[in-house]
């Protein structure tokens, strides 16, 4: 798959145009031609610094930009890559970092792992809406 194929693709993944998986009935459906793209472009692309606010990471996916533009509330320190679709009304927000959390987080913490547990054995991505 060319360079341009690659950037076509994941930009539609950004997009929310293509899916790299559907349902299908009881089972899901991989998009294979998204799946080598998103496997590729982290072959074409060179680790960089970005920087955002007092954060700096060191990756090969750029950052998502212009949540404001999108409808989604980001929630500091929460980021997402680009190619990754964002539906208008998502709240992102990031996990606490265990040992530095209240208790009563970490209690919640431990309720989401289990729940993403529950949706993972029944072989649905959690979408946060089922798993509770």
């Amino acid at each position: 798959m060319n360079a341009e194929r690659v950037e076509e693709l994941i930009g539609a993944l950004d997009r929310g145009e293509l899916r790299v998986a559907e349902p299908d009935g009881n089972d899901w459906r991989v998009n294979p031609e998204a799946q080598e793209a998103i496997l590729e472009y982290f072959r074409l692309r060179q680790l960089e610094p970005q920087e955002v606010g007092p954060f700096e990471y060191h990756d090969k996916i750029p950052l998502k930009h212009h949540y404001d533009k999108l409808g989604v509330r980001v929630v500091p320190p929460a980021v997402a890559r680009y190619g990754a679709f964002l539906s208008p009304g998502v709240v992102m927000m990031s996990r606490p970092v265990r040992g530095l959390s209240s208790s009563k987080t970490a209690h919640s913490s431990a309720r989401a792992r289990s729940s993403r547990k529950a949706c993972v054995s029944e072989r649905a991505p959690c979408s946060g809406r089922t798993c509770r």
